[in-house]
Order: structure tokens, then sequence, then C-alpha cells
């Protein structure tokens, strides 16, 4: 006996630019499978905080695989996943914060004391270009766990590590609206290059394209927890881009 197979024949069906637009609002994360990656050497090491610190982390190929500044809003907030050559199973995931390594750090909160107090403001614009190179600084916390990476990291000095980012989602803005945000601890760093756009901008600072990422009506309301005063990294420079809001009626950032 012959089988006769049946064909059934399905149209392709196309969602909507709606369902797309739902979908992608719900998203947490994008794999970004081609997010530069290399081996690194920790060249650096830059205390912040008791227990923080920028480790500065060179590719050891040379190559020019990171930005040390991020002009695009879209990447402040992503992360990069730095893992153990001596043991792959061993990662975490860090973010890389222009605001808080130390030569922008000291510019950025000289201009805005400048700014403040009426007086010509002197900001090298070159801190704030962004230009691809081999190195990547990384905010990392000492948790005392014995067996953990960060804790590894503070203890040790010239390891090689792999590192790959940035990736994710970052901050997932939008160009205008009232954005709220909330941090404890360390977390901080992932909203201060937000801060400092804003702060810039509000200097008049930014660029022409910089200026055209958020549209008016934007706003960032930044809540920060922190343990004590001595390991609240950037707090005085929170406490400045607040007042530097409200001085010039701009209104972008209120903490």
């Amino acid at each position: 006996m012959e089988h006769a197979e049946a064909t059934i024949q399905v149209n392709p069906y196309r969602h909507s630019m709606a369902a797309r637009k739902i979908v992608q609002e719900l998203v947490v994360a994008n794999i970004e499978s081609r997010a530069p990656e290399a081996y690194t050497k920790v060249t650096k090491k830059v205390d912040l905080a008791p227990g923080i610190s920028n480790f500065h982390f060179a590719a050891i190929d040379g190559k020019k695989h990171w930005s040390l500044y991020y002009t695009d809003v879209r990447h402040m907030g992503k992360i990069f996943l730095v893992h153990d050559i001596d043991e792959l199973n061993v990662q975490r995931q860090f973010t890389s914060c222009t605001t808080i390594r130390l030569d922008f750090f000291l510019a950025i909160n000289q201009a805005l004391k400048e700014f403040l107090e009426d007086k010509p403001v002197t900001f090298d614009p070159m801190l704030a270009v962004q230009k691809l190179g081999p190195e990547v600084v990384l905010t990392v916390k000492d948790f005392k766990s014995p067996m953990g990476l960060s804790s590894k990291m503070h203890r040790m000095e010239g390891q090689t590590f792999c590192v790959k980012g940035p990736m994710g989602k970052g901050l997932a803005l939008r160009k205008k609206g009232t954005h709220i945000g909330f941090s404890a601890g360390v977390a901080i760093v992932y909203f201060l290059d937000l801060v400092t756009h804003l702060a810039r901008k509000m200097m008049g600072l930014t660029s022409e394209r910089e200026n055209k990422m958020l549209e008016p009506g934007f706003k960032m309301v930044l809540f920060a927890s922190f343990a004590d005063e001595a390991s609240a990294v950037g707090l005085d420079f929170l406490r400045m881009v607040d007042t530097l809001s409200k001085k010039t009626g701009m209104d972008l950032f209120e903490f």
C-alpha cells in the first residue's frame, strides 16, 4: 500500500512593529556574542574607597578593543564579563565608569566647582572623546570572599584575566521623560556616567551630537544609599550636580 504524504502550507506570520516594540521593552539584556574579548593584564589599581578600586586592564595583544569614554548614552551602564583564566567557571560582571577614572574625576569636579562659583570653566574636551584603545577600567568591590574573583583581584597584582564587553542593554534610557533610579553601595557606578553627561550638558560642555541624544523633558531622579560616607563613591559629585541642576534651572537631575 502506498502512503501519500500530506503537505500543509503555512503562510509566514509577521509581527507588527507595535508587537516588536513591546517585546523590546520587556527584554532585560541582549546577548552580544560579537562583543570585544581579549586576554588582559591588570596594570594599575586605584583605590576609591575602603574595599572599592578601579582596575586598569590592558589587552595583551595590544589591539584597540575598548574606549575609556563612550559618548553614546546607550553604552552607559553596560557590563563587562571578567573570568579567571586559571578557573574558567569563576567569572563576574563589572561595569566601566569613566566618571570615577581618576584623571576624569578630578577634571569634572573642578569644572563643577568653577561653574557653581561663577568662574570660567576649564575642562579638557579630549577627556570626553570616544577613542578605541587597548585598555578598559573596571570598578571592583572586594566582597571578602576567599574564593571570589573580586577578592582575588584585590589580593594579587599583575594577574591575567579574560575581559569581554561591553554587553547588555545598559540603562535602557528613553530620550525623554522622568527616569527614576535606585542604587545601593557601589552600584552607584552604573549611573555616574549618565549624571556626568547631564552635568556637562548643563555646563555647555557637550557636543552637538551629544545634545541630540536626549530630548527636552528628560530628567533623572536618583535615590542612593550607602553604608557610610567613607564608602560613598561620588557622593560630593552627585550633590554638586544636583545643585547645578537647580542653579541652571534646566532641571535635568535630582538627587
